[in-house]
């Protein structure tokens, strides 16, 4: 690497505040679906998704990549500085703008989403290879001006007081992986905000799936069904596992069509995504409702 991702993303990375939920319209929309806490986790296995519910997005999501790989890209907050891409800036034609730039990628992406459309489902690529094509970049650089762009169009943070929370389940036991959209600097990104890598905070190494290893993306149940496959070599099952994420598509919808079961996250009104007026997702219901990481009962 040209540069150390995680001191990169521990440069530029500083504390987001969540958005409020309308409490309200949570118990409307799902009435009678139990609310997690802390005491009462019943299940030995947990499996997170990452943007949005492990981690704070400034755009709600993973910028580059959400849902079918780009869905979201083009509505990504526009960046209060462009420091990040500075080493890349006097490199790149003068005339361009951010906005020209995503327009590139997403030309790009769509491009190699028509050849994966026959295979995959959701259709998911690795963005420093689109990088890489776009830029004439050779790999490292590529990959460091991926994460740079990524840090500059959609800063993450830890949300609140997931660390805790992550710790406080490790320690009754429970088993921990992640199933999630991400691309290649997810790891980097875990480590440099958490403190420890995948494998130090407890995430056991077959139940760590991100979208970019197997080429398709959420809502595609190929994802679950690649951690169900892995659970079953653990001697779990997947009704015994709970999905946690801030998607009812994603999230939820997508889970519980392999036989988990899901666990919706409203901690933070920016990525929480209700699908309230969708004919197929509309009408999902998460099994249970967590409300926030934070402690509220005691976790011992």
């Amino acid at each position: 690497m040209l540069e150390s991702p995680i001191q990169l993303i521990r440069q530029f990375s500083h504390p987001l505040t969540p958005l409020p939920v309308n409490r309200k319209e949570l118990e409307d929309r799902f009435p009678g679906v139990p609310h997690l806490r802390y005491g009462d986790l019943p299940f030995p296995v947990v499996l997170f998704d990452l943007y949005g519910t492990l981690l704070q997005s400034a755009s709600g999501e993973s910028g580059a990549l959400e849902g079918s790989g780009i869905t979201e890209f083009h509505k990504v907050r526009e960046p209060s500085t462009l420091e990040p891409l500075s080493p890349f800036l006097p490199s790149l034609p003068r005339t361009e703008t951010l906005q020209t730039l995503q327009r590139w990628f997403l030309k790009e992406v769509e491009k190699r989403h028509e050849v994966l459309r026959s295979t995959h489902q959701v259709p998911e690529i690795r963005v420093e290879e689109v990088w890489a094509a776009i830029l004439g970049l050779p790999e490292e650089e590529a990959f460091e001006f991926a994460l740079r762009y990524e840090l500059t169009v959609n800063p993450v943070y830890p949300m609140p007081g997931a660390r805790e929370y992550l710790a406080c389940i490790r320690k009754k036991g429970t088993l921990l992986g992640l199933v999630s959209n991400a691309q290649s600097f997810a790891p980097f990104y875990v480590e440099a905000l958490f403190g420890g890598s995948l494998a130090e905070l407890g995430f056991h190494p077959t139940l760590t799936i991100f979208s970019y290893q197997w080429g398709e993306a959420k809502p595609s149940p190929h994802l679950f069904q690649a951690a169900a496959d892995a659970l079953g070599s653990l001697g779990y099952e997947p009704r015994e596992a709970l999905c946690v994420g801030n998607d009812l598509r994603n999230d939820v919808w997508a889970p519980q069509q392999v036989g988990f079961r899901a666990a919706l996250f409203c901690g933070d009104g920016r990525s929480l995504r209700l699908y309230q007026d969708d004919p197929l997702y509309g009408n999902v219901r998460p099994d249970y409702l967590l409300e926030s990481f934070q402690r509220g009962n005691p976790c011992m």
